[in-house]
């Protein structure tokens, strides 16, 4: 699978999860993506752990109800053995409320499974539409 697909399916599963479509046992999709060092920079300028990632989408279950994710504009960066790194824009829709950013992602390649891995996300708000 390419990293664009990655993107597209976490982005699927987060959209499903706030909408609370899914059973909460699909939290098991967060974890089983995100590399054990996983870390991310929020459009804030904050930078959470795969912990502090993890707890805040399990909290979030149910909480969005109406929310649609789009993502697209992907951009390879580099790709290289293990590594990949990839930028894509993502909107989210809700209600009259419409958000956009732009995201950065490194992920990890697993030598055996060929797995991509979330490493790393940076995340900017993106002010022009």
């Amino acid at each position: 699978m390419g990293w664009q697909q990655e993107v597209a399916d976490l982005h699927q599963f987060f959209e499903e999860w706030f909408n609370a479509d899914c059973p909460q046992a699909a939290l098991s999709v967060l974890e089983a993506a995100l590399d054990t060092d996983f870390s991310m920079v929020t459009p804030a300028g904050d930078t959470l752990t795969r912990s502090q990632v993890t707890r805040a989408v399990a909290d979030g279950y149910g909480l969005r109800p109406g929310l649609t994710i789009t993502v697209d504009h992907y951009v390879t960066l580099l790709e290289g053995p293990g590594i990949v790194v990839g930028r894509y824009v993502e909107r989210h829709d809700l209600a009259e409320e419409t958000s956009e950013r732009v995201s950065q992602a490194v992920f990890r390649r697993d030598a055996p499974e060929q797995r991509l891995r979330w490493l790393a996300v940076h995340e900017t708000w993106r002010s022009s539409q």
